[in-house]
């Protein structure tokens, strides 16, 4: 039955991976909330959210670069193979090609980690500079940055991997990264660390991934460091489609990060936790669906470069239908967990989240969010980008909400904008564009 289900949905051994990495983040979740409730005061966890969100300041700067690397490394690995000794053989020019990728790449991220640092330290002066007496959350917050930072250049050296078909090897050590460091988060929480239990998280999460790096691939990170070759032009490669999918990466951000830190400044701590918990729970509906887009897209990459057309057409409406049904299902088990909650009465969980109305209606957002986002990434496989428009759209769209909440005082339009972004703008939009592309590129 289990088979059955799972050969219905295209689960392989990559998305299950991913799942249960994901699944352990998402089933520990309880026991984070629970912590969380118990050792962390309202506006404790307030602090605990906001200092979440803006770590995903670092999408905003790398413009969804993570995507785009994955992509050019799927497609340079079409004349490539590795050895039995872990290193890259093959076509002689994309051997170099590949050199010069992750050199540019890693001294790309070099700077944006410096840039990072010294723009949340700006953010968080202005956000925190009214924190209770004797909370230190200043220093806790440069604690944080400075620990968090390391993580901007090993991710993209594992989305370059993902490229490189070690989309299960990578998927592993995601595993371990999420496993370990939510335990060291429970044990921090437990013996009363506060806010400073992110810290400890993400040294763990950030050490695991550095050690697996250097130990299995050090010698392809010197290779690159030490070539001198300039097969690879990041300015006029790299850096034109990543302006063009940064435009859509900025309204990601606006529509999904900028919220918490807005209505903490707007509403208060206990409001913005209350946000941030709800979205937690309603972004269970992208996570499960990113099981199948990312481990899907460098198989795409590979065979746009092969020109597989016929193979790549079937590839992409199999795991379209996957998608589909993974959301719907998550969303139904999402509202039956939301009403249970309130029928059993469990007050200490209900008043840590919005009304159940508002769940749902970020809950089903997510869920267009993710079908546009599927479309989005392959259209990207072609090495193009065609949500610039929608995206300008959706980015007015969100600073008019921005205004009126600011004047009107009213969390309702935030939650209800989202829903109308993502359903009624980027979703027909990514599906007009990728009909366009296909027949253009002749794939129909």
């Amino acid at each position: 039955m289990i088979k059955y289900f799972l050969r219905k949905i295209n689960a392989d051994d990559k998305v299950l991976l991913f799942l249960s990495s994901r699944a352990f983040s998402t089933l520990s979740y309880p026991i984070t909330i629970s912590l969380i409730i118990a050792y962390l005061t309202p506006e404790e966890q307030g602090y605990y959210y906001t200092f979440l969100t803006l770590l995903s300041f670092s999408m905003f700067l790398e413009l969804g670069l993570g995507v785009i690397l994955t992509n050019f490394a799927s497609h340079e690995f079409s004349n490539l193979f590795w050895s039995n000794h872990n290193e890259l053989k093959g076509n002689e020019k994309s051997i170099l090609r590949v050199h010069s990728l992750i050199k540019n790449t890693i001294y790309w991220f070099l700077i944006l980690a410096l840039v990072f640092i010294i723009s949340m330290l700006g953010v968080g002066h202005f956000l925190f500079n009214e924190s209770l007496p004797n909370d230190n959350i200043s220093f806790v917050w440069l604690v944080f940055l400075i620990v968090f930072s390391p993580g901007l250049i090993v991710g993209p050296f594992l989305s370059i991997l993902s490229g490189f078909e070690r989309i299960k090897e990578v998927q592993i050590i995601k595993l371990l990264q999420i496993s370990i460091s939510i335990i060291c988060l429970w044990i921090a929480l437990y013996f009363k660390q506060g806010i400073f239990a992110l810290v400890i998280q993400f040294l763990v999460q950030n050490a695991i991934s550095s050690s697996y790096i250097f130990f299995k691939y050090r010698k392809l990170l010197y290779d690159s460091m030490r070539s001198s070759n300039n097969s690879f032009n990041w300015s006029t490669e790299i850096l034109p489609l990543q302006l063009k999918t940064g435009f859509a990466w900025i309204v990601t951000y606006l529509g999904l990060n900028l919220l918490i830190p807005f209505s903490f400044k707007l509403f208060g701590p206990v409001v913005a936790g209350q946000l941030g918990m709800s979205f937690k729970i309603a972004q269970v509906v992208s996570i499960v669906c990113l099981a199948w887009i990312n481990t899907r897209v460098p198989q795409m990459g590979k065979m746009v470069a092969q020109n597989e057309y016929k193979k790549f057409l079937h590839f992409f409406n199999k795991t379209l239908k996957s998608i589909f049904l993974a959301g719907i299902i998550i969303l139904i088990l999402i509202s039956i967990f939301l009403f249970a909650s309130k029928y059993l009465n469990l007050q200490s969980f209900n008043g840590r989240i919005l009304p159940i109305r508002m769940v749902l209606i970020l809950s089903i957002g997510y869920f267009f969010a993710s079908l546009s986002n599927y479309l989005s990434m392959t259209i990207r496989a072609f090495k193009d980008e065609k949500m610039i428009i929608p995206n300008f759209i959706a980015l007015i769209f969100y600073i008019i909400t921005f205004y009126l909440c600011y004047h009107f005082n009213d969390l309702n339009l935030i939650v209800n904008n989202f829903l109308i972004i993502n359903c009624f703008i980027l979703f027909p939009s990514s599906l007009f564009m990728i009909k366009n592309l296909f027949r253009s590129k002749g794939v129909l």
